[in-house]
Protein backbone atom coordinates (compact mmCIF):
# COMPACT_ATOMS: atom_id res chain seq x y z
CA UNK A 1 0.00 0.00 0.00
CA UNK A 2 2.56 2.57 -1.04
CA UNK A 3 2.41 5.53 -3.41
CA UNK A 4 -1.33 5.41 -4.00
CA UNK A 5 -4.13 7.92 -4.37
CA UNK A 6 -7.69 6.72 -4.09
CA UNK A 7 -10.96 8.42 -4.96
CA UNK A 8 -12.89 9.08 -1.75
CA UNK A 9 -16.68 8.79 -1.96
CA UNK A 10 -19.36 9.09 0.68
CA UNK A 11 -22.02 6.54 1.67
CA UNK A 12 -24.17 7.54 -1.33
CA UNK A 13 -21.85 6.48 -4.13
CA UNK A 14 -23.22 7.44 -7.57
CA UNK A 15 -23.53 4.76 -10.22
CA UNK A 16 -20.61 6.12 -12.28
CA UNK A 17 -18.19 5.78 -9.34
CA UNK A 18 -16.64 2.53 -10.58
CA UNK A 19 -15.78 4.13 -13.93
CA UNK A 20 -14.03 7.03 -12.22
CA UNK A 21 -12.06 4.64 -10.01
CA UNK A 22 -10.35 3.07 -13.01
CA UNK A 23 -8.25 6.24 -13.38
CA UNK A 24 -7.07 6.10 -9.76
CA UNK A 25 -5.56 3.60 -7.34
CA UNK A 26 -9.09 2.64 -6.33
CA UNK A 27 -11.80 3.84 -3.98
CA UNK A 28 -12.30 4.65 -0.33
CA UNK A 29 -15.94 3.78 0.39
CA UNK A 30 -17.96 4.62 3.46
CA UNK A 31 -20.82 2.22 4.20
CA UNK A 32 -24.32 3.71 4.23
CA UNK A 33 -26.38 3.65 7.41
CA UNK A 34 -28.77 1.18 5.81
CA UNK A 35 -28.63 -1.14 2.83
CA UNK A 36 -25.79 -3.03 1.14
CA UNK A 37 -22.56 -1.07 1.17
CA UNK A 38 -21.83 -1.63 -2.51
CA UNK A 39 -25.37 -1.57 -3.89
CA UNK A 40 -24.80 1.36 -6.27
CA UNK A 41 -21.19 0.73 -7.13
CA UNK A 42 -21.42 -2.61 -8.89
CA UNK A 43 -18.41 -4.70 -9.83
CA UNK A 44 -15.22 -2.82 -9.08
CA UNK A 45 -12.19 -3.51 -11.23
CA UNK A 46 -10.06 -1.32 -8.97
CA UNK A 47 -9.22 -2.20 -5.36
CA UNK A 48 -11.14 -0.41 -2.67
CA UNK A 49 -10.91 0.39 1.00
CA UNK A 50 -14.23 -0.12 2.76
CA UNK A 51 -14.54 1.63 6.09
CA UNK A 52 -16.59 -0.33 8.60
CA UNK A 53 -18.73 1.22 11.30
CA UNK A 54 -17.06 -0.63 14.15
CA UNK A 55 -20.24 -1.56 16.02
CA UNK A 56 -20.25 -3.19 19.44
CA UNK A 57 -21.84 -6.59 20.02
CA UNK A 58 -22.19 -7.60 23.68
CA UNK A 59 -19.70 -4.85 24.53
CA UNK A 60 -17.12 -6.29 22.11
CA UNK A 61 -15.97 -4.33 19.07
CA UNK A 62 -16.86 -6.18 15.87
CA UNK A 63 -15.97 -5.91 12.20
CA UNK A 64 -19.31 -7.47 11.29
CA UNK A 65 -22.19 -5.12 10.54
CA UNK A 66 -25.28 -5.86 12.63
CA UNK A 67 -27.70 -5.41 9.71
CA UNK A 68 -25.78 -6.55 6.63
CA UNK A 69 -23.67 -9.21 8.31
CA UNK A 70 -20.80 -8.53 5.97
CA UNK A 71 -17.28 -9.36 7.05
CA UNK A 72 -14.46 -7.10 5.94
CA UNK A 73 -12.89 -9.70 3.68
CA UNK A 74 -14.14 -8.76 0.22
CA UNK A 75 -11.80 -10.15 -2.45
CA UNK A 76 -11.08 -6.72 -3.90
CA UNK A 77 -10.75 -4.80 -0.64
CA UNK A 78 -7.34 -3.17 -0.34
CA UNK A 79 -7.30 -2.94 3.45
CA UNK A 80 -9.09 -3.52 6.69
CA UNK A 81 -9.80 -0.17 8.29
CA UNK A 82 -10.59 0.93 11.80
CA UNK A 83 -13.65 2.89 12.70
CA UNK A 84 -12.74 6.56 12.30
CA UNK A 85 -11.18 7.83 15.53
CA UNK A 86 -12.02 11.53 16.00
CA UNK A 87 -9.46 13.55 17.97
CA UNK A 88 -10.90 16.96 18.83
CA UNK A 89 -8.81 20.07 19.36
CA UNK A 90 -6.03 19.62 21.93
CA UNK A 91 -6.53 20.53 25.57
CA UNK A 92 -3.91 21.44 28.16
CA UNK A 93 -3.13 17.71 28.40
CA UNK A 94 -2.45 16.48 24.84
CA UNK A 95 -0.91 13.25 26.11
CA UNK A 96 -4.11 12.45 27.98
CA UNK A 97 -6.15 13.40 24.92
CA UNK A 98 -4.30 10.83 22.83
CA UNK A 99 -3.99 7.92 25.27
CA UNK A 100 -7.48 6.50 24.79
CA UNK A 101 -7.33 6.88 21.01
CA UNK A 102 -4.10 4.92 20.83
CA UNK A 103 -5.67 2.13 22.88
CA UNK A 104 -8.66 1.99 20.50
CA UNK A 105 -6.40 1.62 17.46
CA UNK A 106 -4.31 -1.05 19.16
CA UNK A 107 -7.49 -2.98 19.99
CA UNK A 108 -8.56 -2.72 16.35
CA UNK A 109 -5.23 -4.15 15.22
CA UNK A 110 -5.62 -7.20 17.44
CA UNK A 111 -9.22 -7.75 16.34
CA UNK A 112 -8.55 -7.29 12.64
CA UNK A 113 -5.79 -9.89 12.70
CA UNK A 114 -8.32 -12.45 13.94
CA UNK A 115 -10.43 -11.87 10.83
CA UNK A 116 -7.71 -11.53 8.22
CA UNK A 117 -4.05 -12.03 9.05
CA UNK A 118 -2.83 -11.11 5.55
CA UNK A 119 -4.84 -8.02 4.63
CA UNK A 120 -3.06 -4.67 5.14
CA UNK A 121 -4.43 -2.69 8.08
CA UNK A 122 -5.19 1.02 8.10
CA UNK A 123 -6.00 2.91 11.27
CA UNK A 124 -8.27 5.83 10.34
CA UNK A 125 -7.76 8.96 12.44
CA UNK A 126 -9.50 12.30 12.02
CA UNK A 127 -7.93 15.28 13.76
CA UNK A 128 -9.05 18.83 14.35
CA UNK A 129 -6.96 21.22 12.27
CA UNK A 130 -5.83 22.74 15.60
CA UNK A 131 -3.44 19.78 15.95
CA UNK A 132 -1.69 21.01 12.81
CA UNK A 133 -1.14 24.55 14.06
CA UNK A 134 0.01 23.94 17.66
CA UNK A 135 3.60 22.75 17.87
CA UNK A 136 3.67 20.90 21.24
CA UNK A 137 0.41 18.93 20.72
CA UNK A 138 1.51 18.16 17.17
CA UNK A 139 4.71 16.60 18.50
CA UNK A 140 2.71 14.40 20.87
CA UNK A 141 0.38 13.38 18.02
CA UNK A 142 3.31 12.36 15.83
CA UNK A 143 4.75 10.30 18.67
CA UNK A 144 1.45 8.51 19.25
CA UNK A 145 0.92 7.69 15.58
CA UNK A 146 4.50 6.54 15.10
CA UNK A 147 4.41 4.28 18.17
CA UNK A 148 1.42 2.39 16.77
CA UNK A 149 3.51 0.77 14.00
CA UNK A 150 0.34 0.81 11.92
CA UNK A 151 -0.29 2.58 8.61
CA UNK A 152 -2.45 5.60 9.33
CA UNK A 153 -5.18 7.15 7.22
CA UNK A 154 -5.28 10.74 8.48
CA UNK A 155 -8.31 12.96 7.88
CA UNK A 156 -8.15 16.70 8.54
CA UNK A 157 -11.16 18.09 10.36
CA UNK A 158 -12.46 21.55 9.57
CA UNK A 159 -15.77 23.02 8.42
CA UNK A 160 -13.97 24.59 5.44
CA UNK A 161 -10.37 24.17 4.25
CA UNK A 162 -8.12 22.70 7.00
CA UNK A 163 -4.99 23.82 5.06
CA UNK A 164 -5.93 27.48 4.82
CA UNK A 165 -2.97 28.93 6.73
CA UNK A 166 0.84 28.64 6.69
CA UNK A 167 0.83 27.10 10.16
CA UNK A 168 -1.61 24.39 9.03
CA UNK A 169 0.46 23.62 5.93
CA UNK A 170 3.62 23.56 8.04
CA UNK A 171 1.82 21.13 10.37
CA UNK A 172 0.83 18.65 7.68
CA UNK A 173 4.38 18.76 6.31
CA UNK A 174 5.88 18.00 9.73
CA UNK A 175 3.40 15.17 10.32
CA UNK A 176 4.02 13.73 6.84
CA UNK A 177 7.74 13.71 7.52
CA UNK A 178 7.42 12.39 11.07
CA UNK A 179 5.00 9.46 10.62
CA UNK A 180 5.92 6.43 8.55
CA UNK A 181 3.22 4.99 6.27
CA UNK A 182 0.91 7.99 6.46
CA UNK A 183 -1.97 8.49 4.02
CA UNK A 184 -3.92 11.76 3.98
CA UNK A 185 -7.52 10.73 3.35
CA UNK A 186 -10.69 12.62 2.48
CA UNK A 187 -8.80 15.63 1.23
CA UNK A 188 -8.54 17.96 -1.75
CA UNK A 189 -5.36 18.44 -3.81
CA UNK A 190 -3.59 19.37 -0.56
CA UNK A 191 -3.06 15.63 -0.04
CA UNK A 192 -0.73 15.76 -3.05
CA UNK A 193 1.32 18.39 -1.24
CA UNK A 194 1.53 16.13 1.80
CA UNK A 195 2.71 13.32 -0.48
CA UNK A 196 5.37 15.61 -1.95
CA UNK A 197 6.73 16.16 1.55
CA UNK A 198 6.79 12.54 2.71
CA UNK A 199 3.31 10.98 2.99
CA UNK A 200 2.74 7.68 1.18
CA UNK A 201 -0.42 8.81 -0.63
CA UNK A 202 -4.03 9.52 0.23
CA UNK A 203 -7.52 9.96 -1.12
CA UNK A 204 -9.22 12.95 -2.76
CA UNK A 205 -12.95 13.50 -2.39
CA UNK A 206 -15.47 13.17 -5.19
CA UNK A 207 -17.45 16.14 -3.85
CA UNK A 208 -16.95 18.96 -1.30
CA UNK A 209 -18.28 16.91 1.63
CA UNK A 210 -15.66 14.20 1.05
CA UNK A 211 -12.76 16.65 0.65
CA UNK A 212 -12.47 17.36 4.37
CA UNK A 213 -13.70 15.75 7.57
CA UNK A 214 -16.54 17.21 9.62
CA UNK A 215 -17.32 15.55 12.99
CA UNK A 216 -20.76 14.00 13.47
CA UNK A 217 -23.14 16.71 14.58
CA UNK A 218 -21.28 19.51 12.79
CA UNK A 219 -21.95 20.75 9.30
CA UNK A 220 -19.42 21.77 6.67
CA UNK A 221 -19.85 24.95 4.69
CA UNK A 222 -21.69 24.54 1.40
CA UNK A 223 -23.23 26.96 -1.08
CA UNK A 224 -26.51 25.21 -1.74
CA UNK A 225 -27.84 28.18 -3.68
CA UNK A 226 -25.49 27.42 -6.59
CA UNK A 227 -26.17 24.04 -8.25
CA UNK A 228 -23.23 24.20 -10.67
CA UNK A 229 -20.40 21.68 -10.08
CA UNK A 230 -17.17 22.55 -8.32
CA UNK A 231 -14.34 22.20 -10.84
CA UNK A 232 -10.62 21.63 -10.26
CA UNK A 233 -8.51 24.08 -12.25
CA UNK A 234 -5.13 22.32 -12.31
CA UNK A 235 -3.41 25.37 -13.81
CA UNK A 236 -4.54 27.47 -10.84
CA UNK A 237 -4.50 24.76 -8.12
CA UNK A 238 -8.00 25.82 -7.11
CA UNK A 239 -11.58 24.55 -7.16
CA UNK A 240 -14.11 26.97 -8.64
CA UNK A 241 -17.87 26.79 -8.96
CA UNK A 242 -18.95 26.34 -12.56
CA UNK A 243 -20.98 29.54 -12.40
CA UNK A 244 -17.78 31.52 -11.87
CA UNK A 245 -16.26 30.05 -15.01
CA UNK A 246 -18.87 31.75 -17.16
CA UNK A 247 -16.83 34.95 -16.88
CA UNK A 248 -13.92 33.37 -18.74
CA UNK A 249 -15.55 31.86 -21.78
CA UNK A 250 -13.12 32.20 -24.69
CA UNK A 251 -10.03 32.68 -22.50
CA UNK A 252 -7.43 30.13 -23.63
CA UNK A 253 -6.14 29.64 -20.08
CA UNK A 254 -9.30 27.66 -19.41
CA UNK A 255 -8.95 25.37 -22.44
CA UNK A 256 -8.29 21.96 -20.88
CA UNK A 257 -6.00 20.43 -23.51
CA UNK A 258 -4.18 17.53 -21.82
CA UNK A 259 -7.36 16.09 -20.28
CA UNK A 260 -8.99 13.19 -22.19
CA UNK A 261 -12.33 14.12 -20.67
CA UNK A 262 -12.23 17.69 -21.98
CA UNK A 263 -10.07 17.12 -25.10
CA UNK A 264 -9.25 20.82 -25.35
CA UNK A 265 -12.74 22.13 -24.56
CA UNK A 266 -13.11 25.13 -22.28
CA UNK A 267 -13.80 24.56 -18.60
CA UNK A 268 -16.31 27.39 -18.92
CA UNK A 269 -18.84 24.82 -20.14
CA UNK A 270 -19.24 23.65 -16.54
CA UNK A 271 -21.44 26.63 -15.78
CA UNK A 272 -24.05 24.18 -17.05
CA UNK A 273 -25.23 22.23 -14.00
CA UNK A 274 -26.28 19.27 -16.14
CA UNK A 275 -22.58 18.53 -16.81
CA UNK A 276 -21.86 17.66 -13.16
CA UNK A 277 -20.91 14.05 -13.95
CA UNK A 278 -18.52 15.19 -16.68
CA UNK A 279 -17.03 17.74 -14.28
CA UNK A 280 -16.34 14.97 -11.75
CA UNK A 281 -14.57 12.95 -14.43
CA UNK A 282 -12.46 16.03 -15.32
CA UNK A 283 -11.58 16.54 -11.64
CA UNK A 284 -10.43 12.94 -11.20
CA UNK A 285 -8.39 13.09 -14.41
CA UNK A 286 -6.77 16.39 -13.39
CA UNK A 287 -5.64 15.43 -9.90
CA UNK A 288 -4.56 11.99 -11.15
CA UNK A 289 -2.22 13.67 -13.64
CA UNK A 290 -0.78 15.85 -10.86
CA UNK A 291 -0.24 12.70 -8.79
CA UNK A 292 1.57 11.04 -11.69
CA UNK A 293 3.95 14.00 -11.97
CA UNK A 294 4.89 13.47 -8.33
CA UNK A 295 5.03 9.65 -8.65
CA UNK A 296 7.54 10.04 -11.48
CA UNK A 297 9.73 12.43 -9.46
CA UNK A 298 12.47 11.13 -7.12
CA UNK A 299 11.39 11.48 -3.50
CA UNK A 300 13.98 14.12 -2.63
CA UNK A 301 12.87 16.32 -5.56
CA UNK A 302 9.12 16.21 -4.89
CA UNK A 303 8.98 19.29 -2.61
CA UNK A 304 10.74 21.29 -5.32
CA UNK A 305 8.33 20.08 -8.00
CA UNK A 306 5.29 20.79 -5.80
CA UNK A 307 6.52 24.31 -5.10
CA UNK A 308 7.10 24.86 -8.81
CA UNK A 309 3.51 23.79 -9.55
CA UNK A 310 2.26 26.25 -6.91
CA UNK A 311 4.45 29.04 -8.31
CA UNK A 312 3.15 28.36 -11.80
CA UNK A 313 -0.44 28.57 -10.54
CA UNK A 314 0.30 31.90 -8.86
CA UNK A 315 1.88 33.21 -12.07
CA UNK A 316 -1.21 32.17 -14.07
CA UNK A 317 -3.44 34.05 -11.61
CA UNK A 318 -1.31 37.18 -11.98
CA UNK A 319 -1.39 36.83 -15.77
CA UNK A 320 -5.16 36.50 -15.68
CA UNK A 321 -5.46 39.60 -13.53
CA UNK A 322 -3.26 41.62 -15.87
CA UNK A 323 -5.11 40.47 -18.95
CA UNK A 324 -8.67 40.94 -17.73
CA UNK A 325 -8.29 43.65 -15.12
CA UNK A 326 -10.04 41.48 -12.51
CA UNK A 327 -8.59 40.79 -9.06
CA UNK A 328 -7.45 37.16 -8.81
CA UNK A 329 -5.83 36.58 -5.47
CA UNK A 330 -4.51 33.04 -4.86
CA UNK A 331 -6.50 30.86 -2.50
CA UNK A 332 -5.42 30.82 1.12
CA UNK A 333 -4.12 27.27 0.69
CA UNK A 334 -2.05 28.14 -2.37
CA UNK A 335 -0.61 31.17 -0.57
CA UNK A 336 0.19 28.99 2.43
CA UNK A 337 2.12 26.38 0.42
CA UNK A 338 4.16 29.15 -1.21
CA UNK A 339 4.86 30.97 2.03
CA UNK A 340 6.01 27.81 3.81
CA UNK A 341 8.34 27.14 0.86
CA UNK A 342 9.74 30.66 1.25
CA UNK A 343 8.12 31.94 -1.96
CA UNK A 344 5.74 34.85 -1.35
CA UNK A 345 2.55 34.79 -3.41
CA UNK A 346 2.16 37.70 -5.78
Amino acid sequence: MTDRFWLHVGPRAPEHTSRLALRTSGLVLEPPKKGPALSKVGDLAAPYILQHRGIRDDDQLSLIDAEEKWLMRQDNAAALTSQTVWISQPSDDPVGDLRGHAAALEAFTRLARLYDSDRPLLGVVAISSKWLTKRAPRTELIGMLQDLSLPIGLMLGNQMDPLNSPRAVEGIIVISQGVDNLYVLRSDHGALGAYAYGAMGGSIGLNPTTRHYVPIGDHGWADNSDPTPRVLLPNLMEWWKGSRLGLYEGDTLFDCKPCPVCMGSSLARFQDETLAVEAEAHNVESWSRLAEVLFDTPKEKRPEIWTALCQQADAYLMELEDRLGLLHQPSRQLSAWLRVAGVPAT
